[in-house]
C-alpha cells in the first residue's frame, strides 16, 4: 500500500512574504480597534477639494506595494 507523504506536511501560502504590521509605515487604528481600519503612511493622497492629505487604507496600499512588499521597511 502506498502512502502519500506530502499530505501530512502542512502547506502555508505566502509564508515568506513581509507582513504590513511589521512595517515602519503601518498605522494602527484605535477607532476600529482592529486591523481593518489600519492605514499605510507611505501611500498618501491629497483631497482635491479641501487639500487635506490622508493615508490610504492598508488593503489598497498593499495592492500598490505588491505581494513582495516593494516599499517595506522593518520597524
Amino acid at each position: 500500500m502506498r502512502f502519500i507523504f506530502f499530505t501530512m506536511v502542512p502547506f502555508i501560502k505566502n509564508k515568506d512574504v513581509p507582513v504590513c504590521k511589521d512595517c515602519k509605515f503601518y498605522k494602527y487604528s484605535n477607532f476600529y480597534d482592529d486591523y481593518e481600519g489600519a492605514k499605510c503612511g507611505f501611500f498618501r493622497e491629497k483631497d482635491i477639494y479641501n487639500g487635506e492629505i490622508f493615508d490610504k487604507d492598508l488593503r489598497a496600499a498593499r495592492m500598490i506595494c505588491g505581494l513582495n512588499a516593494t516599499y517595506y521597511i522593518p520597524k
